[in-house]
């Protein structure tokens, strides 16, 4: 009679527990909080700020050296006596990027200078091509390579606003909260 009152006998049960689980139980799990120390609020910009600054000048280096070789025609070349003339705001933007960025993703606390010197240098190549293209040329007959051109620009510009104003933000904050 004990027998029939239980339900499923020991052994059952252990095995039960320990079973392989079906995919869906598996593939469910609890989500991760996220733990901000005080102070760091702006940690997760910091380092997301630094990875764009770094591809920025990685894609602007990478621009220089298809400009240097040939690949890509140039875009000023009436006007402009060298290559180097024509590359050197490019080039110090690339590097000023690249600094700044390996600066934020190492440390957001020692970049404010070189964020801000990179935020610059960005928006003042980015303008200046942007008003090379409308002073120079008939915007509607833009080739592709021209039209990409000024989508770079244009993210250029939108990354140096992002960074002048991450840089704006960070340097209000209190800095024993």
């Amino acid at each position: 009679m004990k027998r029939d009152n239980e339900q499923t006998p020991p052994k059952l049960v252990y095995l039960r527990d320990r079973a392989a689980r079906a995919a869906a139980e598996r593939s469910r799990k609890t989500p991760r909080k996220v733990v901000v120390r005080q102070g760091d609020e702006f940690a997760g910009e910091a380092l997301w700020l630094g990875r764009s600054l770094f591809v920025v000048a990685a894609s602007i280096l990478v621009y220089c050296v298809l400009i240097s070789i040939g690949s890509v025609p140039l875009r000023a070349a009436e006007g402009r006596s060298s290559l180097v003339s024509l590359l050197a705001g490019d080039f110090f933007a690339g590097i000023a990027s690249a600094v700044a960025g390996v600066l934020l993703l190492r440390n957001g606390k020692r970049a404010p200078l070189h964020v801000a010197l990179a935020a610059g240098a960005l928006i003042v190549v980015a303008v200046q091509g942007l008003t090379h293209l409308v002073v120079a040329g008939d915007l509607g007959e833009l080739t592709l390579a021209g039209r990409l051109e000024v989508l770079m620009m244009s993210a250029a510009i939108a990354l140096g606003v992002w960074a002048v104003s991450y840089l704006v933000r960070s340097s209000h904050r209190p800095e024993n909260p």
